[in-house]
């Protein structure tokens, strides 16, 4: 009577009588042993009747090993209805596991083969019909499946706008497959959806357009960005095509969209034209720059191809082949200082940059691989410019107005020569004059002392040196010395001896005078005070 009491007691507390083999109760009770010897006492008779009347009365197993899959039976249809309570379904994906590690799908694809088989009993097979089992796997490993995967993507997350490149915990690709349905429900399409899928589509909100995917996004951008200015090439983050779906609204315009969607996106303040995001891009540009000559590549930084753009302007005004400009909008445009002409404007653009380049660095030597802020080549410019003009050879495809400009910053068209000249110029701010000695050393290596007296020779020579009279003026401005006086034209005292490493000791006092001091010891003659003037 004390097992028996034990084998209640275990069955109320576990909803079974399978007791383990080698399960013992808490007041050290071992119910295991004593119910194996209840499975032994029958075999071999001396258990009566009424003994297994009691026992059968609480669904006692006599065979052990049945009632141990029983057990684990009901433990997996147990998971499979704790699935079906969290998902809505019970079509389980093949790989799916349950938190506490038991492989669900593979046990659900095993009722299956049990069921074809004849192996499942009556009493299994309506446990896991009450719950809407779906014996057919290939039908539920199909549409029924990433249906299912779908609506528990609503429970989730509050719609069924899912991202393209999604995929649920089980690895399916369910962006991919709602996108699939979309043009499934296409006339014509090689698997187009039946009405019955429609209607279960729609009963969850599924959008067949992906408009609200699309307003989403543009929410979600200008919570980040500040801003609903989309590059026509941007891609979201899940792989939403938003610039081109922004394209599609403009495209649409209020009147081709429903006045829900046109309210949504006005309260959102969307900007139906285009050409106005333009040309506040073209105001901010200006205000960055100075100028609107914006080069025909320029990128915005939140990608807005404003240099395209410009140019698009431009040939409407001209021929209207991609659209006429109101006048409004030539008059928005010239309030900025835009352009028409671009050759002229990009020539002036160009200048007004290497003006800014001399304020910043000194002089009009531009680098040959040298880039401005906006991504205008200027050095590239500016070497153009030089080989539009060739002093040498009197040739020059530069006119003379603009010639004037850059000669009027200091432009340099022999690179050498300015570099030499700029040299001269440091000297000058340094020493406070330009008399350089003949063997004098810029601090560079440069021989500037050797290049003057070059430059003394060019002035009148008559070879291909000679200096233009440009050079000469540039020169002048410096103070250039043309004639260098006689008494600079001296050459240099030779340098002290060089001191022996160890001194020898001083000689013994004597009563002459001491020797006169050495001359002074330096390492270059320094530079010379310019001559006065004896009148």
């Amino acid at each position: 009577e004390q097992g028996f009491r034990r084998l209640v007691a275990f069955m109320r507390e576990h909803g079974h009588v399978v007791v383990p083999g080698g399960f013992i109760t808490e007041d050290g009770i071992a119910l295991g042993s004593w119910v194996s010897r209840q499975r032994a006492a029958r075999r071999n008779g001396e258990l009566n009747a009424e003994r297994i009347s009691r026992l059968d009365n609480l669904d006692f197993a006599w065979d052990a090993k049945e009632a141990t899959i029983q057990v684990k039976w009901d433990a997996a249809c147990d998971r499979l209805a704790a699935y079906l309570q969290e998902h809505g379904d019970v079509l389980v994906p093949a790989i799916y596991q349950t938190d506490d590690g038991f492989n669900l799908g593979a046990w659900v694809d095993a009722q299956r083969e049990a069921e074809q088989e004849g192996s499942l009993d009556e009493e299994q097979k309506k446990r896991l019909d009450d719950m809407g089992f779906v014996w057919d796997g290939r039908r539920a490993s199909n549409w029924d499946l990433a249906y299912q995967r779908l609506a528990s993507y609503k429970r989730q997350h509050g719609d069924v706008l899912v991202p393209a490149n999604y995929a649920s915990d089980d690895g399916f690709f369910l962006g991919q497959w709602v996108v699939g349905q979309r043009i499934a429900r296409q006339e014509g399409s090689e698997n187009q959806l039946a009405a019955e899928q429609i209607e279960r589509l729609d009963d969850i909100g599924f959008d067949w357009d992906t408009w609200s995917l699309g307003y989403q996004h543009l929410v979600e951008f200008k919570q980040e960005h500040g801003h609903m200015l989309v590059p026509q090439m941007f891609v979201t983050e899940d792989g939403f095509r938003l610039g081109h779906w922004i394209k599609s609204q403009r495209r649409l315009g209020q009147a081709g969209s429903s006045a829900d969607r046109v309210k949504q996106l006005d309260d959102l303040g969307f900007d139906w034209d285009l050409w106005s995001v333009g040309c506040q891009h073209l105001a901010d540009y200006k205000q960055k720059h100075g100028h609107v000559q914006v080069p025909p590549d320029f990128v915005t930084s939140d990608g807005f191809y404003l240099g395209q753009w410009a140019t698009r302007q431009r040939m409407a005004r001209r021929d209207g082949t991609v659209r006429r400009l109101t006048d409004d909008q030539i008059n928005q445009l010239e309030d900025l200082g835009f352009a028409w002409e671009v050759r002229a404007s990009n020539w002036d653009s160009a200048y007004q940059q290497l003006v800014e380049y001399k304020q910043q660095h000194g002089d009009a030597l531009v680098p040959g691989d040298h880039v401005s802020d906006d991504g205008f080549k200027l050095g590239k410019w500016v070497a153009t410019q030089r080989s539009k003009l060739q002093v040498a050879s009197g040739l020059t495809r530069l006119s003379a107005n603009r010639r004037a400009r850059l000669e009027g910053l200091g432009f340099d068209w022999d690179v050498r020569w300015g570099r030499a000249y700029r040299c001269l110029a440091d000297y000058k701010q340094e020493y406070g004059h330009s008399l350089v000695p003949p063997h004098f050393v810029s601090s560079d290596g440069f021989r500037l002392g050797t290049w003057v007296a070059k430059q003394r020779l060019a002035r009148d020579s008559g070879s291909a040196d000679k200096l233009d009279t440009y050079q000469v003026k540039r020169l002048d401005d410096l103070d250039f010395v043309w004639e260098v006086p006689a008494q600079a034209k001296s050459p240099p005292p030779p340098p002290p001896p060089r001191q022996p490493r160890n001194p020898p000791p001083p000689p013994p006092k004597s009563p002459l005078p001491p020797p006169p001091p050495p001359p002074p010891s330096a390492t270059r003659l320094p530079p010379p005070q310019p001559p006065t003037d004896p009148g």
